[in-house]
């Protein structure tokens, strides 16, 4: 049975019940939200000599969407919990085969490497929405030339750059209707999705519904781990939904711009992150190569209340 994965482990599972952790009401309020819109990115903003040659695709549509968006990211709230999860319901769905995990935080956390491990050791269906929205965008990439992971580097843009703001909009756009989608492939099976860092963007409408329908679980980076992540940005840059966090001073350049922002921008999405969550897991729990899928489902468990 799926509830006795972790029965007979010969990992123990790590106590995390002393950690401080546990099941979040989110109450607290907070503007904006900002996630990461893809994963690599391969030139840096310091090498980008002519920005325009990534032309924009936005049409009339499009140019409303991105005031849409902006709006969005402007009046941000934190979503109110409506979703009862306790151990007794954790334990009832994954015997069921109807436990929805909806994994969210920032690139680099173990979203991918967890989600794929409960496809091929606990037999979840999974869905990657970042997966999907390359499906979606590659003949657009295709059209302008681009290809692959670089391809969706150079159409996104950095916050400066001209297209940013219509593609960044596009970009949602797919994101919103995969994610207020998500459905297991086959019935009576559990279901793990893999979000992308831009979820918190997203319309409260299609969060709501992440925390109604999900247990939603943040894999929380350390501050040692932004701190990487800040230095690994301007190593291999990737194209990031800035909101309202970037700012560029009359005569700074976009590059320095970007280094000055960039820190504050990783704290408040980690914050919003943890408001959008049931539970906060720190990353080092979800990178740890020696905890298998049992052990990592038991560590969930321990996180949600009796009752």
């Amino acid at each position: 049975m799926a509830a006795d994965l972790w029965e007979g482990s010969s990992t123990a599972a790590p106590d995390m019940c002393g950690s401080g952790l546990g099941f979040v009401a989110v109450g607290a309020s907070g503007k904006g939200a900002h996630g990461e819109c893809a994963r690599v990115g391969t030139r840096s903003p310091a090498a980008r000599t002519d920005p325009c040659r990534s032309r924009s695709l936005c049409t009339r549509r499009r140019r409303s969407s991105c005031l849409d968006v902006q709006v969005r990211l402007q009046t941000r709230q934190a979503v109110p919990i409506q979703a009862s999860v306790d151990v007794a319901a954790f334990d009832h769905a994954l015997n069921q085969g109807s436990l929805r995990l909806a994994f969210v935080g920032m690139s680099n956390c173990g979203k991918s490497f967890r989600t794929s491990q409960l496809e091929q050791q606990a037999q979840f269906s999974r869905l990657s929405v970042d997966e999907e929205i390359e499906k979606v965008v590659e003949p657009e990439l295709r059209a302008l030339g681009y290809a692959g992971i670089e391809g969706m580097a150079e159409w996104m843009g950095y916050p400066y750059d001209p297209q940013n703001a219509a593609n960044v909009a596009r970009y949602l756009d797919i994101e919103d209707s995969i994610t207020a989608n998500a459905q297991p492939t086959v019935p009576a099976k559990n279901f793990c999705l893999d979000t992308t860092g831009s979820v918190i963007y997203l319309p409260q409408p299609t969060l709501q519904r992440l925390r109604d329908e999900f247990l939603v679980v943040h894999l929380e980076a350390s501050d040692d781990m932004l701190d990487e992540m800040t230095e690994n940005y301007f190593a291999t840059p990737k194209p990031v939904v800035w909101g309202d966090a970037f700012k560029q001073r009359d005569g700074q350049s976009g590059i320095d711009a970007l280094r000055e922002c960039y820190p504050n921008l990783l704290q408040q999405r980690r914050k919003l992150y943890r408001a959008l969550a049931h539970v906060n897991l720190p990353a080092r729990v979800s990178l740890g190569r020696e905890i298998g899928c049992a052990d990592f489902l038991h560590t969930l468990r321990k996180l949600l209340p009796d009752q």
